[in-house]
């Protein structure tokens, strides 16, 4: 708790604030709407869409521990669904899996509880990554940000862990203005060979947040150029 107090709400990788938020989150979730009659899939359809986490937070702000009477049926599940207070206990339950979680998995030393070291983003390959060639293939490296930020990094709530499965694979910056640089970067390489230099060099900068200028040399850069240009002479029309 005196972690959560002093976070400044940011989910960088070196962030013990977010390592604990994060890693509350996820278990937390897992405990909502299991009572309202939904099959299995339908359940992971709803809290796992981006959307839910209006729900979630709008009705944690809601919460009112001295109105028993209060529509709680969100909170249900097979544990609490005949106590007082099944939204707190949600609540509570939640932070002792947290930290059984923290100390089973990254020790009692609180300076291992940073997010990175928790949350790693992986990108398998396809079909390789579930064999033994995984190892010349398979990439995965900690990461910061979650669904919300930025630097996106979904995590999958039905999971048994809280590896990042989809993130923000390209990133762009492009200037329409003749002469400005532009801007990109890929999550991994530009190659699909594991033997080549490009399979995964641009993986590191990705997720430090930084771009790679484009080589406005190129005859495909100058297409694209004229090809935006276009786009907004027509907007303008």
């Amino acid at each position: 708790l005196n972690i959560l107090e002093r976070w400044n709400y940011r989910f960088e990788k070196n962030s013990k604030g977010a390592g604990v938020f994060g890693t509350w989150e996820f278990f937390y979730s897992k405990k909502l709407i299991k009572k309202i009659g939904l099959s299995y899939q339908q359940w992971r359809a709803i809290i796992g869409n981006l959307k839910s986490d209006h729900f979630i937070f709008r009705k944690i702000l809601e919460l009112d521990i001295n109105d028993t009477e209060k529509d709680n049926f969100w909170c249900l599940n097979e544990q609490n669904e005949n106590m007082t207070h099944p939204c707190l206990y949600n609540f509570v339950a939640a932070l002792e899996e947290t930290y059984s979680y923290l100390t089973d998995n990254h020790g009692y030393l609180i300076h291992n509880w940073e997010w990175g070291k928790i949350h790693h983003m992986r990108y398998p390959h396809a079909p390789f990554s579930n064999t033994l060639l995984s190892f010349f293939f398979h990439r995965s490296r900690p990461s910061g940000g979650n669904s919300r930020t930025a630097l996106a990094s979904y995590i999958r709530t039905e999971a048994e862990s809280l590896e990042g499965v989809i993130s923000s694979n390209l990133r762009i910056v492009e200037s329409l203005r003749e002469g400005d640089p532009s801007f990109y970067i890929i999550d991994t390489g530009i190659s699909g060979s594991p033997f080549s230099e490009h399979y995964d060099d641009q993986m590191e900068l990705h997720a430090e947040g930084k771009l790679l200028e484009m080589d406005s040399d190129t005859e495909y850069y100058t297409w694209m150029k004229r090809v935006w240009n276009t786009v907004v002479k027509i907007g303008r029309a």
